[in-house]
C-alpha cells in the first residue's frame, strides 16, 4: 500500500497529532478494505449457492437415470475350449502321437 503523502499534509496537525495521522489513514483503509471484503465474501457465497444448486440438481438426474437403467446381467465366464482330439466313445483320452 503506498502512502499518499500529500493526504498527510493536507490534514492539520493541530487536529490530529502528526503522530495520530498515519494510524487513522491505517484504521479507515482497513475498514475500508473490510468491506470490500464483505461485498466480495457475499457474492462468492451467492455464487456457492448457485452451484451446490446445479450439483443437487445433476445429482438427481443422475439417480433418476441410475433407476431406470436395466440392471446389466452378468455374462456367464465363457465355455471352456473344446479338446482339439474328439473324445473316446469308451469314456477315455485320446492322445495324439
Amino acid at each position: 500500500m503506498k502512502r499518499n503523502s500529500s493526504a498527510l499534509r493536507s490534514i492539520p496537525n493541530a487536529t490530529l497529532g502528526r503522530s495520530q495521522v498515519p494510524a487513522a489513514m491505517a484504521i479507515a483503509r482497513l475498514e475500508q478494505e473490510r468491506a470490500r471484503l464483505e461485498k466480495e465474501r457475499a457474492v462468492w457465497r451467492a455464487h456457492e449457492s448457485r452451484v451446490n444448486g446445479r450439483i443437487q440438481a445433476v445429482d438427481a438426474q443422475l439417480a433418476q437415470l441410475r433407476d431406470e437403467q436395466p440392471v446389466e446381467k452378468k455374462r456367464p465366464a465363457a465355455a471352456p475350449a473344446a479338446p482339439s482330439a474328439p473324445a473316446d466313445p469308451h469314456g477315455g483320452m485320446v492322445f495324439e502321437y
